[in-house]
């Protein structure tokens, strides 16, 4: 224990497995009850918050462009003399399975076809349209690309300087000492800590529930195995026991291992799908896309249907808005630990832009085949979505296209690799937080009993969660875990530009 930040672990530690026996309970009692409230609360943080959550969005998103371009940028983490210990690939792989890795193996198909299906009534867009096909594409670049990659960013940007440049411990609150002073090193930093931990929990939550979602509808879909309760909790546990055993490894010695082997295969999909697909119609769809997602991009964000009370804003923008929000100081204070020997502009270049494009790229190509099926060759993609579910869409769609029998294992690989590398990257990094700095070794790890308690919680957290309220339930955690976790966001946002604009290394 006296190797534990005390206060940093043991609220957020308590409070959330009361919180999941509670669910358990309630939701083995009442099933029904338990999704109707759940669902009360998503609307109600919705409704409540929804506001904040897009114009912190925007500001964050203009704030990390703005330090990529400015003077800023020449800012090196570590100092001058401070050398890289990754390198681009494997930085850029660890940057890319941490992020949205295990999303868009799950929305990639998924959810151009849903929004194609149902664009925002409020808008006047006809259904399965030309221009409901280029809204949705450009919706989903603002929903997956340059803002959730801010996010991350400039939570990253100030966890880095504080760690390798005011030589700060490791932990999300030293972020916070350009704006409360020296007294985050002591006890209100532990506190403050606990309720990150405690407001990420949501993000994490909805992130694993995902993977175990789709893996079991794969397992139904191609080898008749059922999903159910039973086939979710033994996923569950197969997943919690590989991603735990990754993150006790270490960063060099798991994450990196995993995330170079799922990023290859990211760009081998990739390359399979640009050449079996409708190439000139994914590329064509997709310039429309872009230049559709840039001269609406301040509309987008900041749409939110007052008058109309159109459901489309709450239902996809504000709610990966919340995700992002909740997954952001976690994630940026990982990709904190690879930015050392790296400068400011480097950083956001590797961890905004590129994974942006990359972003763009994936959705453009497996989401405007999956159009092209639905609108072209009538292979019905929005009737399985509606019967099926969310879940079941990528490998309908992947039956759909040559090679399946070698295509759809091979996915079932990538599921698995995006979980781990997803949920390795937040079980390291949470259990960092609730370590002194006294006990970590050279390597920057923290005990492996740690890792272990916060990645079993987590893991039985999602299934209680998918168990007795699946998608409504993963929606409505997230949504009131985001309210705190944009907050923190913004604070870590303004702590980023006061940490740059204060150091001495650049010319006034």
């Amino acid at each position: 224990m006296k190797n534990i930040r005390i206060y940093a672990f043991l609220p957020p530690f308590v409070l959330l497995t009361i919180a999941a026996a509670y669910s358990l309970v309630i939701g083995m009692r009442n099933e029904t009850k338990a999704i109707a409230f759940l669902s009360h609360l998503f609307d109600m943080a919705l409704d409540t918050f929804g506001w904040f959550y897009a114009l912190a969005a925007l500001l964050v998103c203009l704030l990390t462009l703005f330090l990529m371009f400015s003077r800023y940028g020449d800012i090196k983490f570590g100092g001058p003399d401070a050398q890289p210990e990754y390198s681009y690939w494997n930085w850029f792989a660890m940057t890319l399975c941490a992020g949205i890795a295990i999303g868009v193996v799950f929305w990639g198909a998924a959810e151009p076809v849903m929004q194609f299906m149902n664009p925002p009534k409020s808008l006047g867009i006809t259904p399965f349209s030309e221009e409901a096909a280029r809204f949705s594409l450009a919706q989903i670049f603002l929903e997956w690309t340059l803002t959730p990659y801010a996010m991350y960013t400039v939570c990253g940007i100030s966890c880095a300087y504080a760690f390798y440049n005011m030589k700060a411990p490791r932990t999300i609150s030293s972020a916070f000492i350009p704006i409360f002073g020296e007294r985050m090193k002591g006890f209100w930093g532990q506190i403050l800590d606990a309720f990150i931990i405690f407001s990420l929990a949501g993000g994490i939550v909805t992130s694993l529930g995902e993977g175990v979602l789709q893996v079991a509808s794969g397992l139904d879909s191609q080898f008749g195995v059922p999903s159910t309760r039973v086939s979710w909790g033994i996923i569950s546990l197969l997943m919690i026991a590989i991603y735990t055993a990754s993150s006790c490894a270490g960063i060099k010695r798991g994450m990196r291992f995993i995330s170079d082997i799922n990023g290859k295969l990211f760009f081998v999909f990739l390359g399979f799908v640009f050449i079996v697909g409708p190439t000139i119609f994914n590329i064509n769809l997709g310039l429309e896309a872009l230049a559709n997602y840039i001269e609406s991009f301040f509309s987008r964000h900041l749409f939110l249907a007052p008058i109309s009370g159109d459901s489309f804003p709450r239902i996809w923008t504000l709610f990966f808005f919340a995700i992002w929000y909740a997954w952001a100081p976690v994630t940026g204070m990982f990709l904190a630990r690879m930015a050392y020997g790296r400068t400011v502009r480097q950083f956001a270049v590797m961890n905004l832009l590129l994974p942006s494009a990359f972003g763009m790229v994936w959705f453009t190509l497996f989401g405007g085949t999956a159009i092209h099926m639905e609108v072209v060759q009538n292979l019905g993609i929005a009737k399985i979505l509606s019967e099926k579910g969310v879940e079941a869409a990528m490998f309908a769609f992947l039956n759909f296209l040559p090679l399946a029998k070698i295509t759809v294992p091979a996915f079932f690989v990538v599921i698995v690799l995006s979980f781990c590398t997803t949920a390795d990257a937040m079980t390291s990094t949470v259990a960092m937080m609730c370590t002194t700095s006294d006990a970590m070794k050279g390597e920057e790890e923290a005990p492996v009993m740690l890792k272990l308690g916060w990645g079993v919680v987590m893991g039985l957290i999602a299934w209680i969660v998918i168990t007795f309220a699946k998608i409504d339930g993963l929606r409505a955690i997230v949504s009131l875990a985001a309210a705190p976790a944009a907050l923190v966001v913004v604070l870590q946002a303004i702590a980023s530009y006061r940490m740059l604009k204060n150091d001495g290394t650049i010319k006034k």
